[in-house]
């Protein structure tokens, strides 16, 4: 199974919305709700920022086809890091919520239902 941007950004989505039942960091639902992919028709993100930032650096990271589950959740884990330390109002953990629900045999389901 290839991975494509979209579909890493969906399932890190699904993962972090599901960390907000165990984790009431403020910065974490911040996150959760300017990435929310349901608010506009194109199902990107509620703040177009968060996913542009996304796929431009998905891109920038790996050819055109997608990866495998196991880079596309490295890349998300990646991600979230860097951006807990470039956004003062993400600064929570968002790495270990993430890490909370999407294990590799949870990440590879949502991934198979997308």
């Amino acid at each position: 199974m290839e991975v494509a941007a979209h579909d890493a950004f969906m399932a890190m989505y699904y993962a972090l919305e599901a960390a907000t039942d165990e984790y009431t960091d403020p910065g974490l639902k911040t996150l959760v709700e300017d990435a929310d992919p349901f608010v506009w028709k194109d199902r990107l993100s509620a703040d177009p920022a968060v996913w542009a930032e996304f796929s431009k650096e998905f891109s920038e990271n790996y050819e055109e086809g997608g990866v495998s589950p196991e880079e596309a959740r490295s890349f998300c884990r990646h991600w979230l890091a860097r951006q807990g330390q470039k956004h003062e109002f993400y600064q929570a953990p968002l790495v270990e919520a993430f890490d909370s629900v999407a294990t590799p045999q949870d990440w590879e389901a949502v991934l198979a239902e997308l």
